[in-house]
């Protein structure tokens, strides 16, 4: 039996794949690829922590861990400077939250978390928050090189928070 191309079934079957096509379905597969990498990042971090990885898989998880960790935060820096600060700040978080990855990328992640929700750009700006993870960073990470600029962040936030 032939298909006739000018049938109601053709015509939706090429309307659904114009939508698929569209903006739509590649802010989905966008969406679906983020995913499908934070969920490969939670599988590394989990067969790292396996008795039976010997330490030269061990050493190259890591690595792979850092380098994620690295291209992890670039893309919630990027998410920042584009206006998108709730994928910035779910990014910074989800590399925070990674523990086996390296401590400058953690502590780095967790400056980008208080500066993302202090800043005035941000619609859902939480200077409370900011303060809370300016402190924690500085309890986490007490020779932390950025110091002096997170001493300075919380004084100006103290300052403007009632």
């Amino acid at each position: 039996m032939a298909i006739d191309s000018n049938s109601t079934a053709s015509r939706e079957v090429r309307r659904a794949c114009r939508w698929a096509m569209g903006s739509v379905g590649r802010r989905w597969i966008a969406v679906l690829t983020a995913l499908v990498a934070a969920l490969s990042v939670s599988c590394a971090a989990r067969m790292e922590t396996r008795s039976d990885v010997d330490q030269h898989s061990y050493s190259t998880s890591v690595s792979i861990l850092g380098s994620r960790s690295e291209a992890l935060l670039e893309q919630g820096r990027q998410a920042v400077s584009e206006g998108r600060f709730a994928d910035g700040i779910a990014i910074f978080q989800s590399v925070y939250d990674l523990q086996d990855a390296k401590p400058e990328h953690r502590e780095d992640a967790l400056l980008a978390l208080a500066q993302a929700q202090a800043n005035v750009l941000n619609p859902n700006r939480d200077p409370q928050k900011a303060l809370a993870l300016y402190r924690k960073l500085l309890d986490e990470f007490p020779d932390t090189k950025q110091r002096y600029e997170v001493e300075q962040a919380m004084a100006a936030l103290e300052k403007t928070s009632p």
